[in-house]
């Protein structure tokens, strides 16, 4: 009588034949993921979630895993190593996101690279302040360690306090944020409108320092055609090759603004009146950018990997245990030697002759 059909496809995704058919779909989703054609969760998922079900679909219907424990624990740890990685792959996020000393952090990214299970609606919840930050130099504009003081708000709305790096993140509600080696300077600016309109401010991030040394950029005040551009003069560097030096304001710089025909240097608190309006330079500021991360399968990821190495080396001793040198036990005498010794040489001669 023939198996029923749920039975026979059972055995089939537990057959090395379904192991081999999923070899090549893992390789072509490698292929579509390096080459960009599609995103690596859609490239990756088939094939990792079909190799799971293999794995799984293997340790029910081999009776040789469940007579040894260790290749049991061993397969289990992998399975669930397979299916963490594509879960993984449907529920990350990384990012990253500029904020400038005394702003807020307010659930936006400048970029962003996510699953389709990622939860973006609660990243647009988080909040923190970037309450200023050090970072130390070693002598040849090398950089070390960063000090990054927070203010955070939990989910309850109470205000916590912190202090990140680029080794040490700030995590709130399983999201990861850390500091990176891109920072800079940001003018601030005050534009009051001619016609008596509500003063408006904002805060122009430059291009990351030291990296780039030239400080220029182009933008366009709100609300208006006037497009600015913008160049910041460090007369006097705060990074000293020579030796070890913090980043910071510079001590002497200056700010040239050009409108149109229109130019001028500045220094904080000086203004340049433009068509519709003045422009006024409050100060000069610094911006962080920040590394954003989010995959909730790290932790049990790391479990299950330290369960499958553990199952690895529990079915390794077995094997090792069964070398003779390493066996304790006092090796078997047969209960009748002469009897075997005939069955082995019956012409030959006996024990005793």
């Amino acid at each position: 009588m023939s198996r029923p059909f749920w039975l026979e496809a059972w055995s089939f995704l537990a057959s090395v034949r379904f192991t081999v058919a999923l070899l090549p779909i893992l390789g072509g989703g490698a292929v579509l993921a390096s080459s960009r054609w599609t995103t690596a969760t859609h490239a990756l998922a088939p094939g990792l979630f079909g190799l799971a079900l293999n794995f799984l679909a293997a340790l029910s219907r081999h009776p040789a895993f469940r007579r040894q424990p260790p290749l049991l624990v061993f397969h289990a740890g992998l399975a669930c190593v397979v299916v963490l990685i594509g879960l993984g792959r449907l529920t990350y996020l990384k990012g990253w996101v500029e904020v400038a000393d005394g702003n807020w952090f307010e659930g936006k990214l400048h970029g962003v690279h996510h699953g389709p299970w990622s939860p973006l609606e609660t990243l647009e919840t988080l909040r923190f302040r970037n309450d200023g930050f050090t970072i130390r130099y070693a002598p040849g504009r090398s950089r070390q360690e960063t000090d990054n003081p927070v203010t955070w708000l939990d989910r309850n709305g109470q205000f916590h306090t912190a202090t990140i790096g680029d080794n040490h993140p700030l995590v709130i509600q399983g999201f990861r944020f850390t500091t990176s080696h891109n920072k800079g300077f940001v003018p601030r600016f005050l534009w009051m409108p001619a016609d008596g309109g509500t003063p408006v401010r904002g805060a122009v991030h430059l291009p990351s320092y030291p990296s780039v040394e030239n400080q220029v950029i182009l933008w366009q005040i709100p609300g208006t055609g006037l497009w600015v551009h913008t160049h910041l003069l460090i007369d006097e560097s705060p990074l000293d090759p020579t030796r070890t030096s913090w980043f910071q304001i510079p001590p002497r710089f200056r700010l040239r603004v050009k409108v149109g025909e229109v130019a001028g240097e500045l220094h904080s608190g000086d203004s340049l009146a433009l068509p519709g309006g003045v422009l006024r330079f409050e100060e000069l500021g610094k911006w962080m950018g920040y590394k954003v991360f989010y995959d909730p399968t790290m932790p049990w990821l790391l479990a299950a990997s330290l369960v499958t190495v553990a199952g690895l080396f529990w079915q390794l001793s077995y094997r090792f245990r069964g070398i003779p040198w390493d066996r304790d036990e006092p090796p078997v005498v047969p209960a009748n030697p002469t009897a075997v010794k005939q069955r082995i040489d019956p012409d030959g001669p006996s024990l005793g002759g």
